[in-house]
């Protein structure tokens, strides 16, 4: 059965929100497992839920942890078949241009690596000037 990616969203999203207990947290982390699992297993799937993620969060208060963690892994194992979609949503949507930036390399293929430095927006960004 596959979860509705904003579902999914919403429990990434309630994970950093809430103040909750350590037995609360653990119960929560299925959102996670799920955004893990579907971005090493169904790319367009992930994309869905990175997409879902970033429109529940418009005021980017958890873009850190989401830059440098579901979206960089999603580039890291899926950039090949993504990297299309993610620049022509990154021109289109300067905030999520704002989110790549926020991405390392990691272990990602240094042919994606090339284009999302190319379509991300640093400024704000590790002291670079807003």
């Amino acid at each position: 059965m596959i979860l509705d990616a904003k579902l999914i969203a919403e429990g990434w999203i309630d994970l950093r929100v809430s103040k909750l207990t350590k037995q609360e947290r653990a119960l929560g982390d299925w959102a996670n497992e799920a955004l893990r699992e579907a971005i090493y297993n169904d790319a367009e799937y992930a994309f869905r839920i990175i997409e879902a993620i970033h429109e529940l969060d418009p005021d980017q208060k958890y873009v850190e942890e989401f830059a440098a963690g579901p979206v960089e892994d999603l580039l890291a194992f899926q950039g090949i078949s993504l990297i299309d979609r993610i620049e022509r949503k990154a021109r289109e949507d300067r905030s999520f241009a704002f989110v790549l930036g926020g991405v390392w390399q990691s272990a990602m293929p240094d042919n994606i690596w090339d284009r999302v430095q190319a379509c991300r927006e640093r400024k704000g960004w590790d002291g670079v000037p807003a």
